[in-house]
C-alpha cells in the first residue's frame, strides 16, 4: 500500500497522513492521527525511507570517521567503546551510521572525497589531527563534529578533559608515596600530547627523585611499549610507578613485570589511562583514569543533531574520573 491509496482509502490528504505518520512538520489533530496509524497498523502501511529521505532531504545516516582515515584507529579500544556508545544512540533516536571501508592509503586523497560525497546528513571525525585539508568540505556547512580532537575553531568539538586526567593520575601515584616515578606517553595526538605536557609539567613542578630519561614518548601503541617497557624495567635502577598514556600501554608494562618477576602493585604500581575493557580483564585489574566516552557519544550525537536542524553547538570538555583497582598502592 501506497501513501496515496492510504490517504484515499481514509479520504484525507496525502499530505496530511504523512504528516500523521511523522509528526509533523505541520501538526494535525489527535483524531486524525489515531485513524491515520490504526490503519496503518491494519494494512501493514511501511513508510519507504527512500521516498521519505527524498522529501525532507535527510538521509537520517550519519557518516563516523576515523583519524586521517586510518583504518587502524577503528580497531582501537577507545574506538570500539566510543563505536558501541553511538550505535546504541542511533538506534534509539532511529538513524543510521556510516563507516568507512576500502580505505587505500596509497590513494587517501581519492578515499576522503569518496566518503565525504556520501549521502549523509553530517560527520562525526574521530581523533581528527588535521582539518586544513578539510578546510574545502568544512567550507561547504556540512554539518561536522570532532571527537578527542583540535580543531582551531573549524568545527564544534567534544573532548575529555586530559590535563585534569593526567594531573589525576599523577596525585594518585605520588599521594601514595611514590617518588620514583616513570612515565610512558605519546605526542602524536592532541589529547595524548596534552597528557605528556601536563605530566612533565607536574614532574618538574614538584621536583620527585625521576630521572629524566623515564619521562619516556613510547607511543600509545602495545608493542612498542611492550619493547620499551622491557628495557626500562631491566635497568638497575627503576621506578616505582609507571604512569601510562592509556590502557594498552598499561597492559604492556604489566607484561613486561611479569616476565622479569616484579611484583605488582607490590614492587610496582601502574596507572593506566582510558578505563576500556582492557583495564577490567587484566591478569591484575588496572587501576586508571576513566574518560567519559558514553558522555562524549551523547554529546556528539547532540551536536550533529543540533547542526542538521540549523543551530549552533558549542565546544564541550568532559571531566575525568579516578578508577581505583589492584595495579597501585604504596611504593616498597
Amino acid at each position: 500500500m501506497t501513501i496515496g491509496e492510504l490517504a484515499k482509502m481514509l479520504n484525507l490528504s496525502k499530505s496530511t497522513v504523512s504528516y500523521a505518520l511523522n509528526n509533523g512538520p505541520k501538526p494535525v489533530s489527535p483524531e486524525v492521527k489515531q485513524r491515520v496509524l490504526k490503519a496503518a497498523e491494519e494494512f501493514g502501511f511501511r513508510p519507504n525511507p527512500v521516498a521519505r529521505s527524498l522529501a525532507n532531504r535527510r538521509s537520517r545516516t550519519i557518516g563516523f570517521i576515523p583519524n586521517a582515515l586510518n583504518p587502524a584507529t577503528m580497531y582501537s579500544a577507545y574506538a570500539a567503546v566510543f563505536l558501541q556508545s553511538t550505535f546504541s544512540l542511533a538506534h534509539e533516536r532511529e538513524l543510521h551510521l556510516l563507516l568507512p571501508s576500502g580505505y587505500d592509503p596509497a590513494r587517501s586523497d581519492e578515499t576522503r572525497e569518496h566518503l565525504f560525497n556520501a549521502p549523509v546528513d553530517g560527520f562525526i571525525l574521530l581523533l581528527p589531527e588535521n582539518l586544513s585539508a578539510l578546510r574545502d568540505i568544512i567550507e561547504q556547512g556540512r554539518p561536522m563534529i570532532a571527537i578527542a580532537g583540535k580543531t582551531d575553531g573549524l568545527i564544534p568539538s567534544i573532548n575529555a578533559d586530559n590535563a585534569l586526567g593526567a594531573s589525576q593520575a599523577f596525585d594518585h601515584i605520588w599521594s601514595l608515596g611514590h617518588r620514583k616515578i616513570a612515565y610512558l606517553g605519546s605526542t602524536t595526538e592532541s589529547d595524548t600530547s596534552i597528557r605528556f605536557i601536563t605530566t612533565e609539567t607536574l614532574f618538574s613542578r614538584v621536583h620527585s627523585d625521576f630521572e629524566q630519561s623515564w619521562l619516556i614518548r613510547s607511543g600509545a601503541n602495545y608493542d612498542p611499549a611492550l619493547v620499551v617497557a622491557r628495557e626500562l624495567l631491566s635497568q638497575k635502577t627503576i621506578p616505582t610507578a609507571i604512569i601510562c598514556v592509556n590502557d594498552l600501554v598499561a597492559s604492556a608494562v604489566l607484561r613486561a613485570a611479569l616476565e622479569l618477576r616484579i611484583r605488582v602493585p607490590e614492587q610496582l604500581s601502574i596507572i593506566g589511562f582510558d578505563d576500556d575493557s582492557v583495564a577490567r580483564t587484566m591478569p591484575i585489574p588496572l587501576s586508571t583514569i576513566r574518560q567519559p566516552i558514553p558522555e562524549m557519544a551523547v554529546a556528539a550525537m547532540d551536536g550533529i543533531l543540533a547542526q542538521i536542524e540549523g543551530n549552533s553547538f558549542e565546544d564541550q570538555t568532559l571531566a575525568t574520573s579516578l578508577i581505583v583497582r589492584e595495579t597501585t598502592s604504596a611504593p616498597p
